[in-house]
């Protein structure tokens, strides 16, 4: 696990709705890998696609790159925030004590890679 203060939790068993959960928390991770891919490609596309040198160039100057600079900053928060919101939905749907204290380090930010 990496961020975050990340406890050991010994004997954790997850639940359905955990594991759910988890694989929420995949399938929106894939998502958000999948539009930093289709995002800057689409700006590279729309910058050189049937284009000359010159007009290349002319779209390169012309785009606003800082537009472009905070949408894909954005991602990354964005994706942060739907774990926080999952992590936070099973932190309250918990009463066993070893989940509840695995998605609290979800929530605060330990992550397995």
């Amino acid at each position: 696990m990496s961020g975050g203060n990340c406890p050991n939790i010994t004997g954790l068993t997850l639940d359905r709705e955990s594991l759910e959960g988890l694989k929420r928390i995949k399938r929106d991770e894939h998502r958000f890998k999948l539009i930093a891919i289709i995002f800057p490609a689409g700006t590279m596309y729309t910058i050189f696609a049937k284009r000359t040198v010159r007009s290349a160039t002319i779209n390169i100057s012309k785009n606003d790159w800082t537009t472009f600079t905070e949408g894909m900053a954005t991602l990354s928060k964005a994706h942060r925030h739907f774990i926080e919101k999952e992590s936070l939905a099973q932190i309250l749907r918990h009463s066993d004590t070893k989940q509840k204290k695995f998605w609290e380090a979800i929530f605060n930010g330990c992550v397995s890679r």
